[in-house]
């Protein structure tokens, strides 16, 4: 064989292999072209070059779908709290000097939360004598009061001088609750006490004259001292002369004569008084509420 035909066969062989080897490469390249290619998230398709992202609604607004827990603090509202003083009264309204009185009150729980039913105090007494009667009181110190409920409180007083005095209820006091009215736990009650032994003349505008008779009268109320002492005052000078040493009080009037001047404290005038005082103790029951005349014959 000439060389020119051994030169061509071995050129065909080499052009045959470089055309198997390129189309290899080339069905290589085809297959990965075909291959989504992922850039930054998003998914491109060389061939049909489409995209594809997420989603987005109409309102072009990127829906995220999360599931949260949250968790709200259950926070407790504080309860109102509110003391009511109610019903004060005390009987009888107009008790005599030294008489037994009785002293009532309700402590209501007006609020929400319960109360304890001793947190009150009673003031302004003035001169009373005072007895607690725990028998029928229901506001101690163990005491609960629970919402819309009340405890009542019992007490005996008595008052030893004539006059007029005041009786105030203060609940809660010192002031421990924060309560949503502060202006009705507090009552006030005034009132008078009347004589044990009561004066009815002269009881001042009189004239009396020197040497006349003159009855001297007055009332005594039931379950009072038996026995009495009747003066004649001089509110100008303070003079205070005995007309009698011992009265029995339920006789309830006395036959004075006027004496004169010289038996009188101060030397007549308009300036006199009859004081009526209890015989033991010297304790003033009553006198005249304004002065009379005492002039010559």
């Amino acid at each position: 064989m000439n060389k020119n035909i051994k030169s061509e066969i071995a050129f065909g062989i080499i052009s045959l292999i470089a055309i198997i080897m390129g189309g290899l490469v080339w069905l290589s390249e085809k297959e990965h072209s075909e291959d989504p290619i992922s850039i930054s998230g998003q998914t491109f398709n060389s061939q049909e070059k489409k995209i594809e992202t997420n989603s987005l609604p109409e309102n072009n607004t990127l829906e995220l779908r999360e599931n949260k827990t949250v968790n709200i603090e259950k926070k407790e509202v504080p309860k109102i709290m509110d003391y009511e003083v109610r019903n004060l009264k005390i009987k009888p309204l107009t008790p005599s000097i030294n008489e037994l009185v009785t002293l009532t009150f309700d402590i209501y729980n007006k609020g929400q939360g319960d109360l304890p039913g001793s947190n009150y105090e009673v003031t302004k007494w003035g001169e009373a004598n005072i007895i607690d009667d725990i028998s029928k009181s229901t506001c101690k110190d163990s005491t609960v009061i629970n919402p819309g409920t009340s405890c009542k409180v019992e007490k005996k007083i008595s008052y030893s001088t004539h006059g007029a005095y005041t009786i105030s209820v203060m609940a809660d006091n010192a002031q421990m609750f924060v309560e949503s009215d502060e202006k009705n736990n507090f009552a006030s009650l005034e009132f008078k006490t009347e004589p044990a032994v009561r004066l009815i003349s002269p009881n001042g505008g009189e004239t009396l004259r020197v040497g006349e008779k003159y009855k001297i009268k007055w009332h005594v109320d039931t379950k009072k001292p038996s026995r009495i002492q009747l003066y004649v005052f001089n509110s100008n000078t303070n003079g205070l002369n005995s007309i009698s040493e011992s009265i029995d009080a339920n006789d309830e009037y006395y036959n004075w004569i006027v004496p004169t001047f010289d038996d009188l404290p101060g030397i007549g005038g308009k300036d006199y008084k009859i004081r009526i005082m209890e015989l033991e103790t010297n304790t003033v029951y009553d006198e005249s509420d304004s002065k009379f005349s005492i002039i010559s014959k």
